[in-house]
């Protein structure tokens, strides 16, 4: 589908990067993690990294081996960042093909805490139940691909409910708010209408002092989209945000006994 945006959009210089990466299977160098990393830690930003570990079935979700950019994961680590889990299309729903990724993923890093669903796939409560058995400590795909916002009227970490099994599923969400394909391609908005929007979510999370969750790939660090994302970052720096790994914020909101008090409000309304 990538491909054939920048085919109908003449962009024939990113088509051949594309096309480059996919035949010969090497990660270009635009498009690998130098650039996001290098503007991470220029801007002070603390994040988690998701990478796809995809079984030889789901070749099509990927272009490289956890092998060829294992020297990153260490470099990230010790600049702050997390490492977490980016599942391919086919496990949100399949245990088993979860469990070879994830294994595949530990084998390079301590443990896989945090996930995050390609072309943010999800079943509630499938999805929620899967990372709980597989003991992921949360979650960060719960959002809408077409439109930034709040899919569940909520910018806070939630414990999610299994009505089927009447019980609280041992995982955690942090909702997703902005991702910058939802900008540019989904809603095909012009950069300045695209920053209005995102400071209009910023402000609106920061009055519910809520997670303003900003999902951003590495491939669209190059050019005009890595100067927005710099103009982002510049901006949420300006409100004086606490950037922090998905981890890091779990472990805020479980210290803040938030969950616990979610759980008891919630439980009282339920009775």
């Amino acid at each position: 589908m990538q491909i054939l945006k920048s085919l109908i959009k003449l962009n024939f210089k990113t088509l051949a990067r594309q096309l480059k990466s996919i035949s010969s299977r090497v990660i270009d160098a635009e498009f690998d993690l130098k650039n996001i990393l290098a503007i991470d830690n220029s801007y002070g930003v603390k994040a988690s990294y998701y990478f796809l570990s995809t079984t030889k079935e789901n070749a099509g979700d990927w272009n490289y081996d956890l092998s060829e950019i294992e020297s990153y994961f260490s470099r990230l680590e010790s600049h702050g960042h997390e490492l977490g889990l980016h599942g391919s299309r086919r496990v949100s729903t399949n245990r088993s093909n979860f469990n070879i990724e994830k294994e595949r993923l530990n084998k390079f890093i301590k443990k896989t805490k945090g996930y995050r669903s390609h072309y943010l796939k999800f079943e509630v409560p499938t999805t929620w139940n899967i990372l709980s058995e597989e003991e992921v400590v949360y979650d960060t795909t719960f959002g809408a691909a077409s439109c930034p916002g709040f899919r569940n009227g909520m910018c806070h970490p939630f414990q999610p409910f299994d009505r089927n099994k009447n019980e609280w599923i041992d995982v955690y969400e942090i909702p997703l708010i902005a991702m910058d394909v939802s900008f540019f391609r989904y809603l095909n908005l012009d950069h300045e209408t695209s920053f209005k929007l995102f400071q209009k979510l910023v402000q609106q999370v920061k009055e519910s002092g809520g997670v303003f969750t900003f999902l951003w790939h590495n491939n669209y660090v190059t050019g005009d989209m890595r100067k927005f994302y710099e103009r982002c970052l510049s901006y949420l720096k300006e409100e004086d945000t606490w950037f922090a790994t998905g981890g890091e914020v779990i472990d805020w909101y479980k210290q803040e006994n938030y969950f616990a008090q979610q759980r008891e409000i919630l439980e009282k309304v339920q009775s």
